[in-house]
């Protein structure tokens, strides 16, 4: 019976010299693809309420919070998929982790504090937005239930692809608790570019 090993992983020097490169590339593009979907979500929006379109401020902001995270799915699974295509790259690679878990814990936060309080709350979302749940938000707990679910096992099957890291989970958790404090600070420097 033939034995299979392991693909072979990437030295620790090579993982360093081109990995966080890649990590830190990854984050500038995707906050860039997420500035910007931001950006026309709102456009959008502001455009329907202006032309007279059926609809509330409510539903306008809903549209604004579903957005983002719908192209951050989007974003991930096609990284995802170009990543699949070519798995040697680290930036490939890099963009899909961190597509994938930019905007989790906005979307799981979203999600726990609409399904725990299904009376009137306001909701503080991303770039100071204020969503006024006044309705039965069951239409938007789904959504958000069936993306941060998605987002998660995109994450997972991405870290599972990764054969060419050693101890690619580590890796994960290290890009995860970086992305933290990265994220913050790199919206900082590439909101006024996008804006």
């Amino acid at each position: 019976m033939p034995h299979f090993d392991d693909e072979p992983t990437l030295p620790t020097r090579e993982l360093l010299l081109f990995g966080i490169p890649s990590v830190i590339g990854a984050i500038i593009v995707s906050m860039l693809v997420h500035q910007f979907s931001d950006l026309v979500a709102h456009r959008l929006a502001a455009a329907s309420t202006l032309a007279g379109m059926p609809g509330n401020s409510f539903r306008r902001a809903m549209f604004e919070t579903v957005a983002a995270p719908s192209v951050t799915l989007l974003a991930a699974l096609i990284s995802f998929a170009a990543f699949l295509r070519f798995p040697k790259n680290l930036f490939l690679g890099a963009l899909a982790f961190v597509n994938a878990i930019v905007r989790l814990p906005e979307t799981v936060t979203l999600f726990i504090q609409l399904f725990f309080r299904p009376r009137p709350v306001i909701v503080q979302v991303q770039d100071g937005a204020i969503l006024s749940v006044a309705h039965n938000p069951t239409a938007e707990i789904v959504v958000l239930c069936f993306l941060s679910l998605t987002l998660l096992f995109v994450a997972v099957a991405i870290i599972h692809e990764m054969s060419s890291v050693k101890w690619k989970w580590l890796v994960a958790l290290a890009v995860y608790a970086a992305l933290i404090p990265l994220q913050p600070l790199m919206m900082k420097i590439i909101a006024p570019l996008v804006a």
